[in-house]
């Protein structure tokens, strides 16, 4: 009997254990009373400052509806111990999170976030009356303070074809 009260002590203080984090993950982005998750993934780490950062998306719908509406999708940046740090909302219609490599998020397609600043170079690219859109969200300035810019990068984006700069 003693052992098992040693274990459960264990357990409890061990908290999120690394095979766990995925589901320790989730809870701790669980969303609010009368919306459903649809979809929550994890797709990779973040390396910013030797600190390691986990990033998911999830997908949500509002559940009191006939016809149940999707809610902004959501990039999802949790610290080592699934404690949730950082949520940035995009539309479904935008560039979706692909992979994470360094401190960069890499896109399928170009977007923008609410919540991340377009860098300088972007800014520039775009006109007065256009938003500036990018590949890849840079992290490395820390998990709250993002920038959105562009990489020529096979797999996101237009491929290596797409050069942002000329």
């Amino acid at each position: 009997m003693r052992d098992v009260l040693l274990a459960l002590v264990f357990l409890c203080l061990a908290g999120c254990a690394k095979s766990n984090l995925r589901s320790c993950m989730e809870r701790a982005a669980a969303p609010s009373k009368g919306v459903k998750q649809t979809q929550f993934a994890h797709i990779g780490e973040l390396h910013i400052d030797d600190r390691v950062y986990h990033v998911a998306t999830q997908r949500l719908v509002l559940e009191v509806m006939l016809a149940p509406r999707g809610l902004r999708h959501r990039l999802l940046i949790f610290d080592n111990d699934a404690r949730l740090v950082s949520t940035y909302e995009y539309n479904f219609d935008s560039a979706e999170p692909l992979w994470c490599h360094g401190s960069r998020v890499y896109l399928f397609g170009n977007g923008s976030f609410m919540g991340i600043e377009p860098g300088p170079r972007l800014v520039l690219m775009a006109s007065e009356d256009e938003q500036p859109i990018g590949n890849v969200i840079d992290f490395s300035n820390g998990p709250t303070s993002p920038i959105l810019t562009r990489e020529k990068q096979y797999g996101s984006s237009g491929g290596i074809e797409d050069d942002p700069w000329r």
